[in-house]
């Protein structure tokens, strides 16, 4: 089962109970993985060049791939407890956090904690955030423009990280269903996918004063999503849709492409001019990669698949599987 994606360069990374995979797609006509990482009990990835953040069993490890053929462990560094399931790596390469949950019925809880990339081969953690017993876990972690946003059931809390080891609250935002959320090309502002309502802008700049000023609605829920300079791509049930957020408060749709099968498209990574999308196809119940070319953002397009069989889960965004964000 594939559990969590991430994309570099021409690499797609992903983790499976047997370790870590990577995929060159330097021909994407015809993926190859090229190169592995066993370890017990992989969790989530990010990659940066030369570098991949690999959790498992509550630690990070720091992995050079700078010959991807052959990935070599760096350095380890435990993670809190409450904070194992998920990773993401900051715009820029400054900055990671991981995060997670824990709960029984009518009970959870979960923490999320910052770490320092000043030296990418030694993550260093500067602080964390604890949410116990009766509060709302954290779903989704982005970290742009020195702020960390943390996605619970049915709203985006703002954090000030001007200081990394004294994370400041902000503010809290009420936005019904989210699903990922990223930081746009302008750090005023803050891009989400909604489950239910389609794309979501929010002006964030003061975070005091945060509100939603643009939302495109979809027929179709909102899964995930990645930026391609002021072009944002986003994944639904059945496809792709690519909008131009030049003026993020006022989001154009410029396209969209659909799955060439029946097929549920969940968690998104951009490789280049494409985008690699978890699919799970219908009727036959096979999940594998849909790989969609963007080249005329008018008319994205399907192109071909790959690992189909692969057993991969689908981390449906905004239901309780949620997936690690990555800001572009």
């Amino acid at each position: 089962q594939v559990q969590t994606i991430d994309a570099r360069d021409t690499m797609v990374y992903f983790t499976a109970p047997d370790g870590l995979h990577i995929v060159s797609f330097e021909n994407p006509a015809a993926p190859e993985e090229i190169g592995t990482f066993p370890i017990a009990e992989a969790a989530a990835v990010v990659a940066r060049t030369g570098r991949a953040y690999l959790l498992a069993d509550r630690v990070l490890h720091v992995l050079d791939t700078g010959d991807p053929s052959a990935p070599a462990e760096i350095a380890t560094v435990a993670v809190p407890f409450e904070a194992a399931d998920f990773v993401t790596l900051g715009l820029g390469g400054a900055r990671l956090a991981t995060w997670g949950s824990s709960g029984l019925i009518g009970h959870s809880w979960g923490d999320v904690a910052f770490f320092d990339l000043a030296n990418p081969d030694l993550p260093v953690e500067r602080s964390g955030l604890s949410f116990c017993c009766d509060d709302d876990p954290p779903k989704a972690v982005a970290l742009a423009a020195g702020r960390a946003y943390v996605r619970h059931w049915g709203s985006v809390e703002i954090y000030d990280l001007s200081d990394l080891s004294d994370p400041v609250f902000e503010k809290r935002l009420w936005t019904e269903s989210t699903g990922q959320l990223f930081g746009a090309p302008d750090p005023d502002y803050l891009l989400l996918t909604d489950d239910l309502r389609g794309l979501r802008v929010l002006d964030v700049a003061p975070p005091s004063a945060a509100h939603e000023v643009a939302a495109v609605e979809t027929a179709g829920e909102a899964l995930d999503g990645f930026f391609v300079g002021t072009l944002a791509v986003t994944t639904h049930s059945g496809g792709v849709r690519v909008y131009d957020v030049s003026e993020p408060a006022r989001p154009a749709l410029l396209g969209r492409g659909a799955t060439t099968s029946a097929a549920l498209i969940y968690e998104t990574r951009r490789v280049g001019s494409y985008a690699y999308s978890q699919a799970f196809s219908l009727p036959s119940q096979e999940f594998s990669y849909a790989i969609f070319d963007l080249a005329d953002p008018t008319a994205p397009v399907q192109v071909g698949s790959f690992g189909a069989g692969l057993g991969f889960y689908p981390l449906a965004v905004g239901r309780d599987l949620a997936i690690a964000p990555r800001v572009f």
